[in-house]
């Protein structure tokens, strides 16, 4: 003969009905308090190598890997790396999803594999991790000791001899540690500078942006996030900038290749103000536009006239996408 079941009290039901809430809440600390703990990094996916979890102390960079702050924070990060990595200092860089802007692995490994950078990078392609960390501003930059105390720094401003005072000073709290001399000694590197700006040139940003910061000419196919190139008539766009390296945020069409041309003040681009992607063919300076990706048009910015130069960008490449310009000031570039 077949029992009925006992039913749990009603004491026991009132409890968990109690507790519940508490629980969630639970969950959601959990998972949002990772900062406050001791290695608190994701299993996956880091690309090069996963952080060591026995370092005394990581420090960590959130960054669009569609910012020339990319390119600067990878080179502060293999300086530090090469004064501090034999105490097992953790320098990881997550790279930070942005609205409306694709991100991938692919795109992320291809830029390390072009800058030969090796230290572990995680690739946040749902930003989770980094709102987690509270990272809406890149590069937003924190120190994070083995027992979960974070040191946070100005979101946006990355002031590499500020930061390597705040390592020191940790390392001091070390027994038996002998600190190396300082990578950032100059006084000039401790001052405080501007900050980088990305400038939109789909339509959507269009009232943002006034005529004397750019201008754009010919018949651009304009959508709400970029302007892209017909292929039958040459299209141009000019800025006006003085002393600020400029990058380019642009991509083909897949599996295609498309050029940027580059003049500065009407003629070809210096060699002593050249990017990293400026090439030279027949008297020309351009960039070849492939992936997407934030092209190095202007470097070298103090050798820029005070006065102000403008850079000219020419196109009758079909199918190419101009989605953004970005200034950055030369004070940033000694990095």
């Amino acid at each position: 003969m077949l029992q009925a079941k006992p039913k749990p009290p009603k004491c026991l039901k009132r409890s968990l009905g109690e507790i519940y809430p508490y629980l969630i809440l639970i969950l959601i600390w959990s998972l949002f308090s990772g900062p406050g703990k001791a290695s608190p990094w994701p299993d996956a996916p880091w690309l090069n190598r996963v952080p060591q979890n026995n370092a005394p102390f990581s420090v960590i960079a959130f960054v669009s890997p569609y910012e020339l702050q990319l390119y600067r924070v990878m080179n502060i990060w293999r300086r530090l790396e090469k004064n501090y990595g034999y105490l097992q200092v953790n320098f990881l860089i997550v790279t930070m999803a942005e609205q409306n802007l694709p991100l991938s692995e692919e795109v992320v490994r291809n830029i390390l594999k072009e800058y030969n950078y090796t230290l572990p990078v995680l690739v946040d392609q749902s930003a989770s991790f980094s709102k987690a960390w509270h990272a809406y501003v890149s590069p937003t930059v924190s120190l994070v000791s083995k027992d979960g105390r974070v040191t946070n720094f100005e979101g946006g401003n990355l002031d590499p001899a500020l930061l390597e005072k705040s390592i020191q000073k940790a390392l001091k709290d070390i027994p038996a540690v002998a600190l190396p001399p300082k990578e950032y000694t100059s006084e000039s590197e401790a001052k405080p500078c501007g900050h980088n700006h990305t400038i939109f040139v789909g339509n959507r940003f269009g009232k943002a942006w006034s005529p004397e910061v750019f201008t754009a000419n010919g018949p651009w196919i304009s959508h709400p996030l970029w302007l892209e190139s017909g292929g039958k008539e040459k299209v141009q766009l000019d800025l006006m900038t003085s002393k600020n390296k400029i990058g380019i945020l642009a991509e083909s069409k897949p599996g295609r290749s498309s050029r940027i041309n580059l003049f500065l003040d009407g003629q070809k681009v210096p060699l002593n103000l050249r990017g990293r992607d400026v090439q030279e063919d027949k008297g020309n300076t351009f960039v070849s536009v492939q992936g997407l990706k934030m092209y190095e048009a202007i470097s070298h910015s103090m050798n820029l006239k005070e006065a102000g130069q403008k850079l000219t960008l020419t196109t009758d490449s079909g199918g190419l996408k101009l989605r953004a310009l970005e200034t950055l000031p030369n004070c940033l570039e000694s990095d």
